[in-house]
């Protein structure tokens, strides 16, 4: 295990005092939302969980709001969200199997599936609604969750001769519970009043892979969607069951992320791309790249979607947040903070804190993350704006870096690659060049800054740290 995979940095009164007006003795996050992994459309809100938190747009006035420890959650680290319409609560469910629920005026927290001695695999994959239950699919079976006395009503262990079996997700149409499990799907009647025992589950025999894995499950038009995997980069099957029958459709998605359904849209999130039906399954919009101003992404790392009742389109990506897409146009709404989780050493001057992103595991091996500076200056106490960070995209591989010896800085960098910079322009191979730029105006008096995973000697007193650049080929000015 690494000696830093933690995904979060809390600076304590010491150094945040530097940042922020905190009290004394308290703690302040500075999170990154950027890592974007399931939304939840409430109609008034779009909730949007990321590895760094929650947060959610208010539709009303193009606000952003974050919810964090600081305001009563239990945890960190999600896993999945899910919104219950009727009850207007948002379910959160992290990846240590703890479960909040927001009400209005309050979060209730469910510890029990984390508490719960089990061996194997707790993780709740998704969740569903039925009435005044919460349904969650587990590494282990199906949890039933009483939402109005806020406790467990079953645990149900659905597998051959009451096994252990991975259920992916849930979906019910009132009458039949529908299980997407790693050996097909499982049924059972809801209004049978014992479905602890899993002769009360039937498999359904009549889909293609009968026996095989099954990963999400949509109602859509009255009809159920289930989507069969082979956890290959392509080759997801997606079926219908329509007028008797299972029926392939969507053979333009090669493998199958997440689905979500409403009234009017349903919205299939790919590994690269998010695609959108209409209720007769007509493909509307195939989505593979985004323009954010200036700055045109080519590859996206979609996680979830839902076309809202206005025909937005509403994306969580992995890199870039909670991304709005109306006709041609693209918006991203991402709370303030660092650029991503990935911190592994810390160093203040004056006022202001720099990070340091690497990383290794006990050994001592390599972690293969990207080398990035981030640059917290108290402005309004919030974090200073992408162009301003540093990112050395060019050093993410272990390598060596033969240059000149009139180079005057050394950087030991996190991923085992040797590279060396100056206040000159210098090539780093035949296609790469970093331009570096006001090496003097900071640290005037370092003469060597050690972090932990990215090690920079200052060989001259007048050359200090700092990089307030971010890198591309050819020029790295920003």
């Amino acid at each position: 295990m690494g000696k830093c995979n933690l995904l979060v940095f809390l600076v304590f009164s010491g150094i945040s005092s530097v940042l922020a007006q905190n009290s004394p003795g308290t703690w302040h996050d500075y999170f990154s939302y950027a890592n974007a992994i399931k939304i939840s459309d409430t109609g008034e809100k779009i909730f949007c969980a990321s590895d760094g938190g929650l947060f959610y747009l208010d539709l009303s006035d193009n606000s952003m709001n974050k919810i964090s420890e600081e305001d009563g959650l239990s945890d960190v680290g999600m896993q999945t969200i899910a919104w219950n319409e009727s009850r207007k609560l948002l379910l959160i469910a992290y990846q240590n199997s703890n479960i909040d629920l927001i009400l209005e005026n309050k979060i209730i927290n469910l510890s029990d599936i984390k508490r719960k001695l089990l061996s194997g695999d707790k993780t709740v994959y998704n969740v569903i609604f039925q009435g005044n239950e919460a349904f969650l699919a587990c590494g282990f079976g199906v949890v039933d969750l009483d939402l109005t006395k806020n406790e467990i009503k079953g645990t149900y262990i659905i597998g051959d001769n009451g096994t252990q079996v991975k259920v992916f997700d849930l979906e019910t149409d009132g009458q039949t519970l529908y299980a997407a499990t790693e050996t097909g799907i499982l049924t059972a009647d809801l209004n049978n009043a014992n479905l602890l025992d899993y002769r009360n589950w039937t498999r359904i025999t009549g889909i293609p892979h009968a026996y095989g894995k099954f990963s999400q499950l949509a109602r859509f038009n009255g009809n159920l969607i289930a989507v069969y995997t082979q956890d290959a980069w392509s080759g997801d099957e997606a079926y219908i069951y329509r007028n008797g029958q299972w029926q392939r459709i969507m053979s333009e998605v090669g493998y199958f992320v997440d689905i979500q359904a409403n009234t009017k849209y349903l919205t299939v999130t790919g590994r690269e791309e998010v695609f959108t039906y209409d209720v007769s399954l007509n493909s509307i919009s195939r989505i593979k790249s985004f323009s954010l101003g200036n700055l045109s992404i080519s590859t996206i790392q979609p996680k979830s979607a839902i076309c809202s009742s206005d025909g937005s389109l509403w994306i969580a990506d992995y890199m870039y947040g909670l991304i709005q897409n109306s006709g041609q146009n693209f918006e991203q709404y991402l709370p303030s903070g660092p650029m991503n989780n990935s911190v592994f050493s810390l160093t203040t001057h004056k006022k202001e804190l720099w990070s340091a992103s690497g990383g290794r595991t006990d050994p001592w091996n390599n972690q293969y993350r990207a080398p990035v500076f981030q640059h917290l200056k108290r402005v309004n106490g919030v974090f200073s704006q992408r162009k301003n960070f540093l990112n050395l995209q060019v050093f993410t591989t272990l390598f060596r870096l033969w240059l000149t010896l009139r180079m005057t800085v050394i950087f030991l960098l996190p991923v085992g690659g040797v590279g060396f910079l100056s206040s000159k322009t210098i090539s780093l191979s035949n296609d790469i060049t970093i331009s570096t730029v006001h090496w003097k105006q900071l640290f005037p008096k370092a003469r060597r800054n050690h972090i932990p995973g990215l090690a920079v000697w200052l060989m001259m007193q007048t050359i200090p740290f700092g990089l307030p650049i971010r890198s591309h080929p050819k020029d790295c000015t920003a």
